[in-house]
């Protein structure tokens, strides 16, 4: 019995480790930086599951777009001056097949990964057998907080991969000097996480949020009419409940000038509005998106989100857009086929925007035609939880009869700015010749000129 004790200890910590080194766990989303920095760049998530064998599972992995002007129909891109790829694997392959001691990573290439690794160990990593690959150092080692143990891999090609015993893929560094680092990992939540959909939304009474209004639209005498209009959202009474909140809103409207016969001056519209812990539709998959995922907006449209963050720390999500001129922005792609290609295919005529961002809510949206009509819906001020940004005008405007007692002529100008650029935008009567200048803090002239 005493000798059969240590057989039996080995061969449990066999099969223990046989079962850590998972590569992937399906219930885990692994977050990336591709800057060193704490921004989540990628994400790898587990998109389905097959199982082959008894001990053969195939992972298939989530798949990404990104732009590029360098990528013509002849090295794999839609179309000449498409700019847009779409259905790419990310930079830990495509899928992984998981079979007894071995984790084989496919599309586009093939890299085998054997497990437990053991130090000094060495094999052919590629079918070809011009790739090889060995275990340069194991150690313990603390990731993401957690004492864990680490492998590095080394590969004859000029790759270096890190492996965790608990937590997949650590680090991969590739021949050509790009790094991805693990910074998170969804589930059991370590390190930097995507913000949960209600992060962006989660308003209490006494918020406020306001909006300024734009766009250009057909009117029934065949020709086009703009409107310009502020609208102020207080918060009220809140409700919770175990799938999310409902909260009563007050809605007021400030008419600046133009033709919008469906906003009244002064009104006010009270409403309750519902908030989804887990909000489903296309809100729900932009803001539950991994960086760069392609998103289908409407019947036709596709859709890349972009993932980052503000001046401020915090979380933004947006639209991916690539501006290849003053008027042209190729942020949407089509199911419509152009010059014959069968796949999605970027519009060049138009775009639209949500942006969205964590701890405040909708930034911006609307849409461009870069012909005549577009619309433009942009956050100039909130008040969240006391602190006030951007700027809020007094409630009289949008409650009372203020804006109806100043019509256009007798406030010729309107600025506004929004939260999402640093561009100060003035409208103003045509008639009226104004003259505008720009005084630093110090009292100094900096700029001048007339409207």
């Amino acid at each position: 019995m005493r000798r059969l004790l240590p057989l039996l200890l080995l061969l449990l910590t066999s099969v223990c480790d046989a079962q850590n080194w998972a590569l992937l766990n399906p219930a885990y989303r692994y977050n990336y930086s591709d800057d060193g920095t704490d921004t989540i760049s990628n994400q790898i998530r587990v998109m389905g599951v097959d199982t082959l064998g008894v001990d053969s599972v195939l992972y298939t992995l989530n798949r990404i777009a990104f732009l590029c002007d360098t990528c013509p129909a002849s090295l794999g891109g839609l179309c000449d001056g498409c700019f847009m790829w779409v259905d790419q694997p990310q930079f830990l392959r495509g899928s992984a097949l998981h079979t007894p001691g071995r984790w084989t990573l496919m599309d586009p290439d093939t890299l085998v990964l054997l497990v437990p690794p053991l130090l000094g160990q060495n094999w052919v990593a590629d079918p070809t057998g011009t790739v090889t690959a060995s275990v340069v150092a194991l150690e313990e080692y603390s990731y993401l907080g957690q004492l864990d143990s680490l492998a590095t891999i080394a590969t004859s090609a000029g790759d270096t991969l890190v492996l965790s015993r608990s937590y997949g893929l650590v680090r991969r560094d590739r021949g050509e000097g790009s790094r991805y680092e693990g910074i998170g990992v969804e589930g059991p939540g370590l390190g930097q996480l995507l913000p949960k959909p209600i992060e962006y939304y989660d308003y209490h009474p006494g918020d406020i949020l306001q909006y300024f209004h734009s766009g250009r639209y057909p009117n029934s005498d065949g020709w086009w009419s703009e409107y310009y209009y502020s609208t102020k959202t207080i918060f009220g009474a809140r409700q919770d409940s175990d799938s999310g909140y409902t909260i009563t809103t007050t809605r007021g409207h400030y008419f600046h000038w133009g033709l919008a016969p469906w906003i009244i001056d002064g009104s006010a519209i009270v409403e309750t509005k519902s908030y989804l812990f887990e909000p489903d539709g296309f809100l729900g998959a932009l803001i539950d998106s991994y960086p760069r995922q392609l998103i289908q907006e409407n019947e036709y449209n596709y859709i890349v989100s972009s993932h980052g963050k503000d001046a401020n720390g915090k979380y933004e999500i947006k639209y991916l857009g690539h501006n290849i001129d003053s008027w042209q922005n190729y942020n949407m792609v089509d199911i419509q086929p152009v010059m014959g290609e069968q796949n999605l295919h970027s519009i060049t005529n138009s775009g639209s925007f949500n942006e969205w961002t964590q701890g405040i809510g909708m930034m911006k949206f609307g849409y461009n035609s870069y012909f005549e009509p577009w619309a433009d819906q942009a956050l100039v001020g909130a008040v969240l939880n006391g602190d006030t940004i951007g700027y809020i005008y007094d409630d009289a405007y949008f409650f009372g009869t203020v804006g109806l007692n100043k019509p256009f002529d007798q406030l010729p100008y309107h600025v506004s700015n929004t939260l999402c650029n640093t561009e100060l935008m003035i409208t103003s009567d045509p008639a009226a010749h104004l003259e505008w200048t720009i005084i630093d803090l110090s009292g100094r002239r900096i700029s001048s000129g007339m409207l």
